[in-house]
Order: structure tokens, then C-alpha cells, then sequence
């Protein structure tokens, strides 16, 4: 059952609703924006309508555990259905960001020499989305365009997966760039046969390949021309991968030989991380220390069943309330398939150091991994 202490608490326009019987919130690195479902369910009431009513779609809200806030948005939807018994009302929603998920640039846009930070705040701007950063600005990008009909996000995918920055909201609706696990360690482990009360993992290679291979052109100049601009391709093999699969990428917009290098690289270790990715149950939505499960957090994992005995990153977290109480449900992965990558700057022939710019920065996968 929940406590006091850990009240579900939706502020809409001023007013507070509690008393859920049901509850779901989601948020997660790979999730661009969290979201909640909160549902009562009763016999019906003796006169007038559920408070939860006053609740209409569209409005600014906010959500709390406690009092720690989780989330603020908006509300996407007021669900409602009864039977001769009982009436049911929700109210489900998802973080700000969620218009940067849904809606397109009012306008087309182009950007010269301008941070990957810079370019995302003028995206997302429109929409009343801040951005921060937990990682540093890096060089310029070279050139970078909005394509016709593509969505914020979409447009902030092209820019970011290259370089292999993770972008997720925060509690407050922001998008931010993270940093691998910034979150630092969860507070407690997660022991098979102590708070682990169910697991799951699919442990599917179907994504996975033995060779990757990223193709990628940009345009020439006097010091910079020919095969090397306009044939680039880059390779990375999996090794653990023992039968014949290839995949070919192309790299979109501005490239060079050692940004394809990284993305191959980058695809490898990823697709192991979400290949052997965990789901973990446990009771309760805090750790002993009294703090939320959090994403970005890393956690110890004991657990022979699954063959674990390591640090793991928490990718996604689920709070779930329903008539078996609290529940804290936990997605974990290989930090290793996550990590930022450390910058390594590739220099045009007869260009000095001081005038590299981002289309020519990449990440170079970790020692070792």
C-alpha cells in the first residue's frame, strides 16, 4: 500500500488530486519525453461528478511522488468509462517535450557554425523547451538543415546520434543532453533472492550484426578533395556475432572518415547493451537511502540467473502502483553501450588545429570495450 509519504500528487490549474488507485509514470535516457497514466476507479459516486473531471486535455500539469516532483507537461487525454457497478476516470499525460516528439518547426531553418546546444534551443524554442547540458558544447557544427516535414525530434536525431549524444527531459520539462550515468550510484543493489521481486529479459540478437558498415560523402575544397571526401567508408565487425550479417548505414550530412569510424563502432557496442537489456521488479519506488529509483543512475546487479555480476546503468524507470502496492520496475543495461565517448578531432590536410569544426569531431569508443 502507499504512504503518505509517497502521495501521487497531479497539480492542474492550481488544484491538487490524490487518491489514485492506479498509477504509471515512465522515464528513461531513451525515452524523449516522460509520460503518466493516474486512474481511479470506484462505485458510483452519490451525487454529482468525479473531481478528476475538472481535468481537461491540453492543460499545463505537474506530478509529484511525495514530494518529489516527476514530471511536468501536459495532459493528452481524460479517459472515462463505467458500468452499472463502477465508474473509472484517468488522466494520462507526458512531459513538455512531448511537443518536440509530435510537432514540426513552424518554419524552415538552416545553421552555420553553430554549437549542437545552440541549434537544439532554436528548435525547440518555439515550443517553450529549454535545453541544458550535462555534457561540454564541442566545436561547431559545419552545416545543419531542417528537412521538410520531419519532426523537432527528428531533426534533433540527425544531429545528435552521430555524435552520440543522449537527449531525455527532466522533471521540469527541459530537454537535456546527458551524461552518462551523472546520476552516480542508485543507493542499493539489485540482489537476486533480496529486493528482486520478478526479472525479464529477451536476450535477442536479432538486432545485432557481425559487420557494420557507414558510408558517408562531404563536399571538397582546394585542400580537401577526391576519393577521400567523396568515398568514405567505415567498418567495425562483432566478433560475437558468428554468422554472416551486415548492416550498411549512411551517415547523413557532413562527414569524415573518423565519424563513420565511430558511428560502426558506436553500433556494435549498443546494439550488445540492448540485446542483453534486464527488466527488474522490486517493492516500493525508493531505495533504503529514501531516494527515488532514478534513470541514468547506475546499480550493482547480482543475479546468476541472468549471469550478472556487475555495475549496470538503469536506463528506464516505471513507478507503478496497483492492488499489489508499489512497484519500482527497472530497465538495465551494460553502461558500456552508453557512454560518452571521448573527443578525438580529425584535421583537414593543411588546415591548422584552431579551425576544425564539428563536422569533423567524432567519439571514439573506450579502451577496451
Amino acid at each position: 500500500m502507499t504512504t503518505n509519504n509517497d502521495d501521487v500528487r497531479l497539480l492542474v490549474n492550481g488544484k491538487e488530486f490524490r487518491g489514485w488507485k492506479e498509477v504509471g509514470i515512465s522515464a528513461g535516457i531513451e525515452r524523449a519525453a516522460r509520460d503518466f497514466t493516474l486512474a481511479i476507479t470506484d462505485r458510483w459516486p452519490a451525487t454529482g461528478a468525479a473531481p478528476v473531471r475538472e481535468v481537461k486535455p491540453g492543460d499545463v500539469c505537474e506530478v509529484y511522488i511525495g514530494t518529489d516532483k516527476v514530471l511536468t507537461g501536459y495532459v493528452d487525454g481524460t479517459p472515462v468509462s463505467y458500468d452499472a457497478r463502477s465508474v473509472s476516470v484517468s488522466v494520462r499525460g507526458r512531459s513538455k517535450t512531448a511537443d518536440l516528439v509530435d510537432c514540426c518547426s513552424p518554419k524552415s531553418g538552416q545553421w552555420r557554425a553553430q554549437t549542437v546546444q545552440s541549434i537544439a534551443t532554436a528548435l525547440a524554442k518555439p515550443y517553450g523547451v529549454a535545453v541544458k547540458s550535462q555534457v561540454p558544447a564541442g566545436t561547431a557544427v559545419s552545416d545543419f538543415q531542417i528537412q521538410q516535414g520531419e519532426t523537432i525530434f527528428e531533426a534533433l536525431d540527425r544531429l545528435l546520434k552521430p555524435r552520440q549524444i543522449w537527449a531525455t527531459d527532466d522533471a521540469d520539462g527541459n530537454l537535456v543532453f546527458l551524461k552518462i550515468g551523472a546520476g552516480g550510484w542508485a543507493g542499493a543493489d539489485l540482489v537476486l533472492g533480496d529486493n528482486i521481486l520478478a526479472a525479464n529479459a529477451e536476450l535477442d540478437n536479432k538486432d545485432r550484426f557481425s559487420k557494420y558498415i557507414c558510408n558517408g560523402q562531404r563536399a571538397g575544397d582546394d585542400l580537401d578533395y577526391g576519393t577521400v571526401v567523396n568515398e568514405i567508408v567505415a567498418t567495425q565487425t562483432d566478433a560475437t556475432v558468428h554468422r554472416n550479417r551486415v548492416l550498411v548505414l549512411s551517415h547523413i550530412g557532413h562527414a569524415t572518415q573518423a565519424l563513420c569510424q565511430a558511428r560502426v563502432e558506436f553500433e556494435a557496442v549498443y546494439r550488445f547493451a540492448r540485446s542483453v537489456a534486464t527488466t527488474y521488479t522490486v517493492q516500493g519506488w525508493r531505495t533504503a537511502s529514501g531516494a527515488l529509483w532514478m534513470p541514468n543512475q547506475t546499480v550493482r546487479v547480482v543475479d546468476r540467473v541472468m549471469g550478472f555480476d556487475d555495475e549496470l546503468l538503469i536506463v528506464e524507470v516505471e513507478y507503478r502502483l496497483t492492488n499489489e502496492g508499489q512497484r519500482a520496475v527497472l530497465k538495465v543495461a551494460p553502461r558500456a553501450g552508453y557512454v560518452d565517448r571521448d573527443p578525438v578531432v580529425h584535421k583537414r590536410k593543411g588546415k591548422d588545429s584552431t579551425q576544425d569544426t564539428d563536422d569533423a569531431e567524432i567519439w571514439a569508443t573506450p579502451s577496451g570495450k
